[in-house]
């Protein structure tokens, strides 16, 4: 009799302070480890509570069948919390991007270009066609690599200083540079400068050299480049008289 009560204090001191534990407010983590040592005490009481029915006492197989149940009561809970989804940590936030700033280049030119252009050559109509070269050995003299050349000869017809009328067929020689595309807000530019000779003019003779300075802008079309061209240009066909005026022309260039 006397085991019995003693058995029946153990296991009942044992319930309170299993109660004690498992009603503390605990995280999921905590109440899985907590898990496997419940069922394993649960299980002992099962246990306990066969061999007290195999003696014949009613009183202590009561006490073990209560504290059986109020233990898996506890299980039940803790398992509810342990089934509780962990709060999940977001992940950090990527790095800042480095935004280089474009800058917008001049685009690649063919070695060679042919084009031809029409409009007003020295003050007068003229039309005239045109071969363009790249000059990269230019870099080794003078440290530039967008300088070209341009070749070509036209017609050219009008009334001179001296109101002459002239009809004459003139070859000009050029040197230009391209310049960067920001100082035209994006749109290719150039300047330059050059010579030319009148080969050949009305009463079937030559004349002497003049020049012309330009500047011009490019843009793209139909896989060439079209492009307005103005300056000032002098033309002397040794008749009396001269051409000594603004140069306005538009065109068109393709690579070859």
């Amino acid at each position: 009799m006397k085991k019995g009560i003693a058995l029946a204090v153990v296991l009942g001191m044992l319930a309170v302070l299993a109660g004690g534990v498992f009603a503390e407010d605990i995280s999921a983590a905590d109440a899985q480890a907590k898990l496997p040592k419940l069922q394993a005490y649960i299980s002992s009481l099962e246990t306990k509570l066969a061999k007290e029915r195999a003696t014949a006492k009613p009183e202590r197989v009561a006490q073990l069948q209560r504290i059986i149940a109020e233990q898996q009561a506890r299980l039940s809970s803790l398992q509810a919390i342990a089934a509780t989804p962990l709060p999940t940590t977001p992940p950090p936030p990527p790095p800042p991007t480095k935004v280089k700033a474009v800058v917008k280049k001049q685009a690649a030119k063919s070695m060679y270009e042919i084009g031809g252009n029409v409009g007003i050559v020295a003050g007068v109509f003229g039309v005239n066609g045109e071969l363009t070269i790249q000059c990269p050995f230019v870099k080794n003299w003078i440290g530039l690599d967008n300088v070209w050349a341009r070749l070509g000869g036209g017609y050219v017809a009008g009334k001179n200083s001296a109101a002459t009328e002239t009809k004459m067929v003139p070859i000009y020689i050029d040197g230009a540079i391209d310049l960067p595309v920001s100082w035209m807000w994006g749109i290719p530019s150039y300047v330059g400068g050059g010579l030319n000779y009148v080969v050949y003019r009305s009463g079937r003779t030559s004349g002497t050299i003049g020049g012309e300075v330009f500047a011009g802008i490019e843009g793209a079309y139909g896989g060439g480049k079209p492009y307005l061209e103005v300056g000032y240009g002098i033309l002397r066909p040794s008749n009396g008289g001269s051409f000594k005026s603004v140069n306005a022309v538009v065109g068109y260039r393709y690579g070859l």
